[in-house]
């Protein structure tokens, strides 16, 4: 059976996994067919033919129209079959020639009487009123080819073909940071529930890239890792378009990615299993820390002037943070927000061959309003962190960075001479 690609509209081998002429992936929701029963060229997974409303795969096969369609004059059948194939993705002002030459077809009947008028010229007022029935007829079929628009949206729907459904949304002007904070934290679990609901909605969450396919439009995976217990992680079917210039992604960089929930994708693995995944039209990405970002969700949370303990490990207490305008000029980064931190731990067991005392940093992850990882900052502090024998506190200080300015969390690990981990979180409410 003879098809056509829905991208460049070439002819292909209706079995084709790629079209040999603008090389994009193909699937059966991105070929082009005409239907055994009218003629009528239709997307191949279509289970009905919107024209005729029979099923196209449920006949022979034949390339062929149907004898409805053989009756037209075949000077004006062939041009328009070589231009249906556009009807599925094309602008409407190209579809209207196509309608218009389509409609030529159905007058047909009302013209064949006119030699006749050679024979009783006197007779023939009658085709004005047989234009009104033509243009009657007509309606039907401009109403018909509206729904091509919503034909093309499902086209490009289908996995590697979502150039219009995927591709980068045009922010209208609107900044990259007010984009981002504009996104809401998103779980996989809800979101793959029911993806209908949260369509448009603007949503974030980080994970790893993978199987990814290049084009103008960079289709990817992106497997969601589970930053809250309990609320599920899962693969997202995602499509970004690079800016000029803008580094590629590969798989297995970490990523937190911004945009807008696309609904859900389906598409079908060579093993005939059909699978479905949340949809996200990307609109921005920055690299992440995932082991730092999960680590940022473990353990108890507690806030300054709170005590953290561990039953014969250890105490910590944050004590006071002050932000400061100091800048560091030999920084290499240019942070939105500079803390001072003031903490203490006592040492309530701990004992290793390997060191003097139990060392406690809350700098290591550092979580910013907007969910970006902190880092320590170069400024001069007057008591850092200490090894501490047992029985024994320290006071000690350490400054921070943030990019953006507002509440930030600490997260602090602790490890027993076993190498147990123990964590906890301080959520700092800073103005």
């Amino acid at each position: 059976m003879m098809a056509w690609c829905v991208y460049c509209r070439n002819a292909i081998s209706d079995d084709a996994e790629r079209c040999p002429s603008c090389e994009k992936p193909l699937t059966d929701g991105s070929k082009v067919i005409r239907c055994p029963s009218c003629g009528k060229y239709i997307l191949k997974n279509s289970k009905q033919c919107r024209y005729c409303g029979k099923d196209p795969h449920a006949a022979s096969g034949a390339e062929e129209p149907a004898p409805t369609e053989k009756a037209a004059p075949t000077k004006e059948t062939a041009p328009a079959e070589e231009k249906t194939p556009a009807e599925e993705n094309v602008p409407a002002e190209k579809n209207t020639p196509v309608e218009e030459t389509a409609s030529t077809e159905e007058p047909a009947p009302a013209e064949k009487p006119s030699p006749a008028e050679k024979a009783a010229p006197t007779e023939r007022p009658a085709p004005p009123a047989a234009a009104k029935p033509q243009s009657a007829k007509a309606k039907p079929k401009k109403r018909r080819w509206l729904l091509l628009p919503l034909v093309a949206a499902l086209a490009v729907g289908v996995f590697f073909g979502a150039r219009t459904l995927l591709g980068k949304k045009d922010s209208g002007g609107e900044t990259r940071e007010a984009y981002i904070a504009s996104c809401k934290a998103a779980t996989y679990a809800l979101v793959s529930r029911d993806a209908k609901r949260y369509e448009g909605d603007r949503l974030t969450f980080s994970g790893t890239v993978t199987e990814l396919v290049y084009g103008g439009t960079v289709v990817f995976h992106i497997d969601q890792i589970d930053l809250d217990a309990g609320l599920g992680s899962g693969t997202w079917y995602a499509a970004y378009t690079p800016a000029d210039g803008e580094s590629v992604l590969r798989a297995g960089d970490e990523i937190t990615v911004y945009g807008e929930c696309a609904g859900s994708e389906s598409y079908t693995l060579p093993s005939g299993e059909s699978v479905t995944l949340p949809a996200i039209r990307v609109a921005y990405y920055e690299a992440a820390e995932l082991d730092k970002l999960l680590a940022a969700r473990q353990g108890e949370t507690f806030g300054v002037g709170e005590t953290w303990t561990v039953d014969g490990l250890c105490a910590v207490t944050i004590t006071g943070v002050a932000e400061t305008k100091d800048r560091n000029p030999d920084a290499k980064t240019s942070p939105a927000a500079v803390y001072y931190v003031d903490y203490t731990y006592t040492n309530l067991g701990y004992r290793s061959e390997s060191s003097d005392g139990i060392y406690i940093a809350v700098d290591e992850i550092v979580l910013d309003s907007a969910g970006k990882i902190g880092y320590a900052y170069p400024n001069r502090v007057d008591s850092e962190p200490r090894p501490t024998p047992v029985g024994e506190t320290c006071a000690a200080r350490c400054c921070i960075g943030l990019d953006h300015v507002g509440p930030f969390q600490l997260t602090v690990t602790v490890n027993d001479p076993v190498f147990t981990a123990y964590t906890a979180r301080f959520n700092i409410n800073a103005a």
